[in-house]
This record gives C-alpha cells, structure tokens and sequence, in this order.
C-alpha cells in the first residue's frame, strides 16, 4: 500500500498543494500503513487500514488507477475475513481464496483485453512504447523492431499464462515466482511509473505460495528486530526525497526516482530470492484450498463486473485492460472477438 501511494510524484506535488488528492485521509493512509509496518499488527488494525484505503478510493472515484481499484477489492475481501474471524473463523482460510480468484480474474481480463490489432501493432501497441521508455532509462537493454515485437507478444502470453497456470496447483509456486519477477521487470520503466502497480501485485502472488511460506516470511521479519524498521526507513526515505523534490521536479525529480527505485529493487529482489530459496528448498503441494465465502464471492463478483464494463457498455476506465490499447464503441471495436461494445445505459452512442 505505501510502495502504491508513494511511488506517483502527483502524491507529493498534491501534498504541497493542498489539493484534494492530498487530503488528510491519504496522509492518514499512509501515516497509519507505517505504523502497520513498524511493529507486529492485530488483525483489527489491519481492518481498520484497510477500511481507510477504501475510503480514500471512494472521495478520489473516479481518478483511481488499476492498482489502487485492485487493492479496493482485495481490501473489501480482508475486511470480511476479519469480520468472520469473529465468529470462530481464520482470516487467511477466508481471505486467501478470495484474493487468489480476485487475481485470477485480473490477469483473464487484462489478456483478454490485449487480443486486438492496436496491441499487436508495434507502432501503437503500449507494450512497446513502454519497453522504449526502459530503455531510455537503461540503455545496456536491447532495442529495435524485432525486439519489441518480442514484447508485445510476451506481455501477451505472460499474462495468459498467469491466469492459467495460477490455478493448477502444480503449476502455481512457478507461475506466482514468474509473476514476480514479470512486475520487478514492469517497474523498471521509471518513467511510467509501474512500480505502484507492482508492489500491489507482489502482494497479492505472495498469497498463491502456500501458508507454511507466509508463516516462514513472517517468523523471519518478527525474528529479526531490525527487517519492520529497515523497510519503514526504506520507504521514509522515498516519502522524504518526494517532498524535498516536490520543490523543483525540474531540478530534483531525478533523486526522488533513483531513491524510490533503489529502495523498491532491494524490497523486490529480497522477496523474490526468499520465495525461491524457500520453493525450492520446503515447498510441498497443498491441500485444495475451498472456494471463497459468500461474501467473498460477491466481491469477486463485483470485479468480474468491473471487468465486463466496457464490453457492456458501462465504463471503460480502470476495467483491468492494463494499457491494452483496447477501444470499444457503440458501433466499432478493434477487439479480435468482441465486435462492438454492448453500450447498454447509451454512454457510447454520442
């Protein structure tokens, strides 16, 4: 949640401003996301963070990105897991499934969405553009025509496959480690800002390892005094390099993104070596997990619907088409199997 508020230099120019972006329930956000860090938290501190992320989501509707609307509904289901925990019930038996279909279903639509001619066009297809903004910020990478089309096309299946592979349980740990490593390369391009993204989903393919992983993970940070604090600093630092470059992006900006991108690549690298030291060393298949609760299934519905909006015609902002370069209208549509969109409220008719 920090990596996602504070990786966007709008946040800190926002801030200075006083605008509504900036308003005190973010700065309470994150002011409560550190304290969250710093030392272990009771599951109800966890709700009461997740609540206020919500929150701020719905004052800023509708200028929310993907990420932030993912990390919504992955909220709404830890807010139910911990609700029933009261009842007798475990927040990870009840969340996990939930959150695992909620992912699922973002990598479907966001594959689905890319099967059309502008994303496989190299010369509109976002997937190149972005790899040529990575390019300009690391050189030592490869470029030109073929190399992009290798992207686009990879983009494609890497995010097919993800969608697949994630539910087999064989194939899981593999396809969540791909995962990972498929958003650490994403967040490279500095100029896009993908990294809030990736940090949402780092996340979230952490939950497809098995519990005995995440009790592992959390043994380790509880065990060892210093891991809370070195990440609070880590992220401190990118706060304090934001509002110190909020100033004179001109003159400063450039320390703010090398500080944010440091900082994100050890948190990164450092998740990503344990998940493969521990698969390769613990890991052991595990029992099928059961399907989300009610209520967990009603937010996922809620995600599928949000998904289906522009094919149906309802909105065609953050509907998890992730720079798909998809456009859909009343009477057109560049959709490979989607003719036209469904437009059925009339938005698309003008």
């Amino acid at each position: 949640m920090l990596f996602s508020i504070t990786a966007a230099p709008e946040w800190y120019s926002a801030l200075v401003s006083r605008s509504v972006n900036g308003s005190p329930i973010r700065v309470a956000l994150a002011a409560l996301a550190f304290l969250v860090i710093v030392r272990p938290p009771p599951p109800w501190l966890l709700g009461v963070l997740a609540a206020l992320q919500i929150a701020q989501v719905a004052v800023v509707l509708p200028l929310v990105p993907n990420h932030r609307l993912i990390l919504t509904f992955v909220d709404l289901a830890l807010l139910a897991a911990i609700l029933r925990r009261r009842a007798g019930g475990d927040v990870l038996d009840d969340f996990i499934p939930a959150a695992r279909t909620i992912v699922v279903s973002l990598y479907a639509f966001a594959f689905f969405a890319k099967l059309n001619q502008d994303f496989l066009d190299p010369s509109a297809s976002c997937a190149a553009q972005f790899y040529g903004n990575v390019t300009r910020g690391w050189p030592v990478l490869p470029d030109g025509p073929a190399v992009r089309r290798t992207v686009i096309w990879a983009t494609l299946a890497g995010e097919g496959l993800l969608a697949g592979a994630l539910c087999v349980r064989r194939l899981r740990p593999a396809a969540a480690l791909a995962g990972l490593v498929f958003h650490f390369l994403l967040a490279l391009d500095a100029t896009k800002v993908f990294l809030n993204f990736s940090a949402v989903m780092f996340a979230l393919l952490l939950s497809f390892l098995p519990r005995g992983f995440l009790d592992s993970l959390g043994a380790i940070v509880d065990r060892g005094r210093g891991a809370r604090p070195a990440v609070a600093a880590g992220l401190l630092a990118i706060v304090l390099s934001g509002l110190f470059a909020a100033d004179d992006w001109t003159a400063w900006g450039r320390l703010f993104v090398w500080v944010r991108q440091a900082v994100w690549s050890i948190y990164a690298v450092a998740l990503v070596s344990y998940a493969i030291v521990w698969c390769l060393r613990e890991y052991r298949p595990e029992p099928p997990i059961p399907r989300p609760p009610l209520v967990g299934m009603a937010v996922v519905a809620l995600v599928w619907l949000n998904g289906l909006s522009p094919y149906l015609g309802l909105k065609t902002r953050t509907t998890f088409d992730m720079y798909s370069n998809l456009r859909l209208e009343a009477d057109r549509s560049n959709h490979f199997l989607v003719p036209r969109s469904l437009d059925l409220v009339g938005f698309l008719r003008d």
